[in-house]
């Protein structure tokens, strides 16, 4: 989970944004889970409803139905 220090755009370790690492962190969660979860198993896993909101409009993820992602 990200912590509440404020991290520049790039992170120099890895190269890529933070944001990026992240959505790949959900969609690699969903995966594991069987390719399909529901909010409540994203929430458990540490994925704010704000963070599916956010991961949703940047297609990162799709909302298949209400509650449930791919």
């Amino acid at each position: 989970m990200l912590s509440s220090r404020i991290y520049s755009p790039c992170d120099p370790r890895g190269g890529r944004s933070i944001e990026t690492r992240w959505m790949a962190g959900i969609e690699a969660e969903i995966r594991r889970i069987g390719g399909i979860a529901s909010a409540a198993e994203l929430a458990t896993a540490g994925f704010s409803a704000g963070y599916l909101r956010s991961a949703t409009s940047s297609r990162a993820i799709t909302r298949v139905r209400k509650g449930w992602y791919a």
